[in-house]
C-alpha cells in the first residue's frame, strides 16, 4: 500500500540512495524530502492533471451575504478542498457545461442557478487517501520528488536532466492511463454531418408519407 515512507523509498532508489526506515531517520536524503513534501507536493502533484481517483462531485449553493450591483447575480464560495476545477455544470448529470461565468479571488461568479462543479479534490477521502494513487501515477510522484532532490545531493546536470525526461514521461502515461478510466466521449457531430443526417431524415419522412397517401 502507498504511503509517504513508500514515496521516499522510491525516490531514494530512482537517486541511488539507500532506503530508509522510517520517516524520523535522521538523514539529509529524508530532510530533503520532507522539506519538498512540506512545501506542498500532493497538491501539487494533483494539480498537473484532471486524475479521476480524485474527483469529487458537489452541488454548490450561491452565496447569500454576496450581492453584485451589475454582471453575474450569483457568488459561490470555491470548496476548501479544491485543487483543480473539471467541470461546471447546471444539471447534477453534468451534460451541460456553464461557460458564462468568471473567477475572482476565492469564488466563482454567474447567473447559473444550481451550479454543479466536479474538481480535484485533495481531501483526506479523495486525493490525499494515498492509498487511491494508482500504481503509474505513484511512479510519477517519486520521479518527482526524485528530482525535486537530486541536486542538493550534488547529482550531475546529466543526472537531472535525466530525472526530468523521466518524470515527465511517466507523467504522460499516468495521464493517459486516467484518461482510459472513464466512459468513452464522443465529440459532437459537425455541421455537414448533422444537414445530411437530416436531408436523410426528410427524405425518409417524405417516403413515409408518400406511402400513407398512396
Amino acid at each position: 500500500m502507498t504511503d509517504r515512507l513508500s514515496l521516499y523509498n522510491g525516490a531514494l532508489e530512482i537517486v541511488g540512495e539507500r532506503s530508509i526506515a522510517s520517516l524520523s531517520e535522521d538523514r539529509l536524503p529524508r530532510r530533503l524530502l520532507d522539506d519538498v513534501w512540506n512545501r506542498g507536493v500532493v497538491d501539487y502533484v494533483l494539480g498537473v492533471g484532471q486524475w479521476k481517483f480524485a474527483q469529487r462531485s458537489v452541488e454548490m449553493i450561491p452565496e447569500t451575504g454576496i450581492t453584485s450591483e451589475f454582471g453575474y447575480q450569483n457568488a459561490y464560495e470555491m470548496p476548501v478542498d479544491h485543487v483543480r476545477t473539471v467541470a461546471l455544470c447546471s444539471d447534477e448529470y453534468f451534460k451541460v457545461s456553464v461557460l458564462d461565468y468568471s473567477k475572482e479571488q476565492n469564488y466563482i461568479f454567474t447567473d447559473t442557478d444550481p451550479l454543479f462543479m466536479r474538481y480535484v479534490s485533495n481531501h483526506v477521502d479523495f486525493g490525499n487517501d494515498l492509498s487511491l494513487w494508482p500504481a503509474d501515477f505513484v511512479e510519477y510522484v517519486e520521479a518527482y520528488l526524485a528530482f525535486k532532490i537530486c541536486k542538493k545531493l550534488n547529482q550531475s546536470n546529466e543526472d537531472k536532466q535525466a530525472l526530468f525526461s523521466l518524470m515527465n514521461r511517466l507523467c504522460n502515461a499516468a495521464k493517459s492511463s486516467d484518461a482510459m478510466e472513464g466512459p468513452t466521449v464522443f465529440p459532437p457531430a459537425g455541421r455537414l454531418t448533422r444537414a445530411r443526417h437530416g436531408s436523410d431524415a426528410g427524405r425518409q419522412d417524405r417516403g413515409s408519407r408518400t406511402q400513407l397517401i398512396g
